[in-house]
C-alpha cells in the first residue's frame, strides 16, 4: 500500500482568498504525488509578491532533508536554509534568477537543524514564465557526489548521477508549477463566474470553446517565445516572431517580469530589482539593445510603460545610501539612462550604448514622424528586410535621432 504522505499546510493561498486555503494546498500536493509519486524531488514555493519572498509550502521530504519543523522554514526567506558557509555569489545568482523569468541551479553547502552540513543541489524556476507569484525550489542533497568527484575508486558515474539528479529535479519543478498554474485557473474561474468572462464562457458551443482554447494555447506560446528570445538577446528570432503573428505583440504588451541584476557602480556593488516590468524593460536591462530595437518598431507604446525600481547598495559602509529612499518608477528612457549612469565609470562603451538608446526611445516618434514627412521608407518595411540587421538598425536609428536632437544634416546624408 502507499505511505500515508503528510501534507504541510501553510499559509493562506494568494490565490484563494475566499476560504478553503488548505484544501488547495492538499490538493497540490495530492496532484504531485499522482503525477510524480513517491520519486518527486524536495520543493518549497516562496511567494514573490510579499514582503522578504517567504516560503509558503514546503514538501514533507524538505522537511526530512533538513530536520527540521514546518515553522522553520515556513513564512521565511529561503535563505533561512543557508548558513555560514553558504557562498555568497551563489546566494545572490539564486535570487537574481527568482526575480527572472530564467531557470538557475546552484551547488550549496547548507546546515540541517541539527548543525551537520551537507552540500545541497538547488534548482529553481520563476512561476512569472507561467504568470505566476510563486518561485518554486527544489533541494537534493549531492554530498556523495561532490565527494565521489577525482575519486578513482568510486563506485558511480558522477556526471551520469548528477546528470539524473538534474533532470528530476526540473520534473518536480516543472510539474509543480504546472499544477499550481491549474489550480490558479481552476480558482479564478470560480471567482469569475457571472463575470464578463464567465457570461461568455458558460454560452459557448463546442466550436467556440475550441476556438478559444486555441487562441489561448497561442498566445501562451508567443509568450514564451518572446521570452526566450530577449533572454537570448536573439535579434533574429525575436524579429520573425514578432513580424509572423499579431499574438507575439500582444504577449509584448502583456508580458510582466521581475528580475534583478547587481550591478558594479564606481567600485559599490549595488542590487538592483526590477517589478512588473514589460518586455521592452527586460531587453533593456540585458544589454539587448537590438532586440529592443524590434519591439520599439513593433511595440512603440511600451516606451511609455513604467516599471517599479528597487535599488539596494550592498556595501554597508556606504553612507546616505538607505535602500528605502531608491524606490521609484521608471519608464524605459529612464531606465536606459540610470544604467547609462551606472556604467560611466567602469565601461564607456556600454554607458554610450545605453545613453544613445535612451535618446532613441525619447525622439522616436520624432523620427517615424520625419520619416513620414519626407516620404522614407518606414521603419517596420526596414525590419522586414532579411539583409537588416540589428546593428545596422541600431546605428541608422542613432543617425536618426542625432539628427532630431541636431536638426542639422538631413538623414539622407548619414552614411554617404
Amino acid at each position: 500500500g502507499q505511505a500515508k504522505r503528510r501534507v504541510v499546510l501553510v499559509m493562506p493561498a494568494a490565490y484563494d482568498a475566499g476560504a478553503g486555503d488548505e484544501d488547495a494546498w492538499a490538493q497540490l500536493a495530492e496532484d504531485v504525488y499522482e503525477e510524480l509519486g513517491a520519486g518527486a524531488s524536495a520543493f518549497i514555493l516562496l511567494d514573490m509578491t510579499r514582503n522578504g519572498s517567504p516560503a509558503v509550502y514546503a514538501s514533507s521530504s524538505i522537511l526530512d532533508l533538513f530536520g527540521c519543523e514546518s515553522e522553520d522554514i515556513l513564512g521565511r526567506p529561503w535563505t533561512a536554509m543557508c548558513g555560514d558557509s553558504t557562498d555568497m555569489d551563489d546566494r545572490r545568482a539564486l535570487e537574481a534568477a527568482m526575480y527572472s523569468t530564467e531557470e538557475c541551479s546552484r551547488c550549496l553547502v547548507c546546515p540541517t537543524k541539527s548543525g551537520e552540513f551537507f552540500w545541497n543541489h538547488v534548482y529553481l524556476e520563476p512561476g512569472a514564465r507561467l504568470g505566476l507569484q510563486y518561485t518554486c525550489l527544489s533541494c537534493v542533497d549531492v554530498t556523495h557526489l561532490v565527494e565521489a568527484r577525482g575519486d578513482t575508486g568510486a563506485n558511480m558515474d558522477v556526471v551520469e548521477e548528477a546528470s539524473r539528479i538534474q533532470a528530476l529535479q526540473m520534473s518536480t519543478v516543472k510539474t509543480v508549477l504546472s499544477i499550481l498554474q491549474g489550480l490558479v485557473r481552476n480558482e479564478q474561474d470560480h471567482e469569475q463566474q457571472g463575470q464578463i468572462q464567465g457570461q461568455t464562457i458558460s454560452g459557448e458551443d463546442d466550436g467556440e470553446r475550441q476556438q478559444r482554447e486555441v487562441q489561448e494555447h497561442d498566445f501562451a506560446e508567443a509568450m514564451s517565445s518572446v521570452k526566450a528570445a530577449l533572454t537570448n538577446n536573439s535579434f533574429e528570432d525575436l524579429r520573425r516572431i514578432l513580424l509572423d503573428t499579431d499574438d507575439a505583440i500582444f504577449a509584448s504588451m502583456e508580458m510582466r517580469a521581475s528580475f534583478s541584476l547587481v550591478i558594479h557602480d564606481n567600485g559599490v556593488e549595488r542590487q538592483v530589482c526590477v517589478n512588473q516590468g514589460n518586455a521592452l524593460h527586460y531587453a533593456i536591462c540585458r544589454s539587448a539593445f537590438s532586440a529592443a530595437l524590434a519591439l520599439l518598431i513593433c511595440c512603440p507604446e511600451l516606451i511609455g510603460m513604467e516599471c517599479h525600481w528597487g535599488e539596494e547598495v550592498l556595501e554597508s559602509d556606504v553612507e546616505n545610501e538607505a535602500p528605502s529612499r531608491r524606490l521609484r518608477s521608471f519608464n524605459a528612457v529612464q531606465l536606459a539612462n540610470r544604467y547609462g549612469e551606472f556604467f560611466e565609470g567602469s565601461n564607456t562603451d556600454l554607458s554610450q550604448l545605453y545613453f544613445s538608446m535612451a535618446s532613441i526611445m525619447q525622439y522616436y516618434t520624432k523620427v517615424v514622424q520625419h520619416l513620414n514627412a519626407v516620404g522614407r521608407e518606414p521603419l517596420r518595411n526596414r525590419l522586414e528586410e532579411e539583409a537588416t540587421t540589428g546593428e545596422t538598425l541600431l546605428v541608422e536609428l542613432m543617425q536618426l535621432t542625432a539628427y532630431q536632437i541636431t536638426r542639422g544634416t538631413d538623414p539622407d546624408d548619414y552614411g554617404q
